[in-house]
């Protein structure tokens, strides 16, 4: 009953945390599109726009954060090889497990609670970006973040969950990509 559950929720937030990145792959379009614009404007009409750079960090930030889960899951992210590819299979569960509990999961709460702080403090304030007189507000790129950073931490959970599962269940060592 709790591996079902346990499968059920590995299921539903990588198939989320799918969605996501795809959506986050689906910014580069609008991207490219101001990119062109700003060029063309620049170069052949003689004025550069304002929002244009701008807008640009904002849907490249977005992108990149929101597609951190999805590469978590897909094993995508920078790891210490040197250690990692000598040890067994469980001893790799076990290297993930204490990676895991002392460096992820107290780095994504403190990141969960900046996020928060900042985007509560932001919103309230009508915080708006200086880097242009176009002045943005930064809200929505803080929301971002700290959506990014939850949806990073389930996806980090469930890893977390895979690893145990292995090195507590022989079989689920050998069936890895089954939880």
């Amino acid at each position: 009953m709790i591996l079902r559950i346990l499968k059920l929720c590995d299921k539903t937030i990588s198939q989320m945390n799918k969605c996501i990145f795809y959506f986050a792959c689906f910014l580069i379009y609008p991207l490219v599109f101001i990119f062109i614009y700003d060029v063309v404007n620049r170069y052949f009409l003689s004025g550069a726009s304002i929002w244009g750079i701008e807008l640009v960090w904002m849907l490249t930030g977005s992108s990149v954060f929101l597609g951190g889960a999805y590469v978590l899951k897909e094993n995508g992210h920078v790891r210490a090889d040197i250690i990692y590819q000598k040890v067994s299979a469980r001893g790799k569960f076990v290297l993930d497990l204490i990676g895991y509990m002392v460096f992820f999961f107290p780095f994504m709460f403190f990141m969960i609670g900046s996020c928060k702080t900042a985007l509560v403090n932001s919103y309230i304030h009508a915080e708006s970006s200086a880097q242009t007189s176009w002045l943005p507000l930064m809200w929505p790129c803080r929301m971002v973040l700290l959506i990014s950073m939850i949806v990073l931490l389930l996806q980090g959970a469930v890893e977390l969950l895979r690893s145990m599962s292995a090195y507590f269940t022989p079989a689920a060592a050998i069936e890895e990509d089954e939880l």
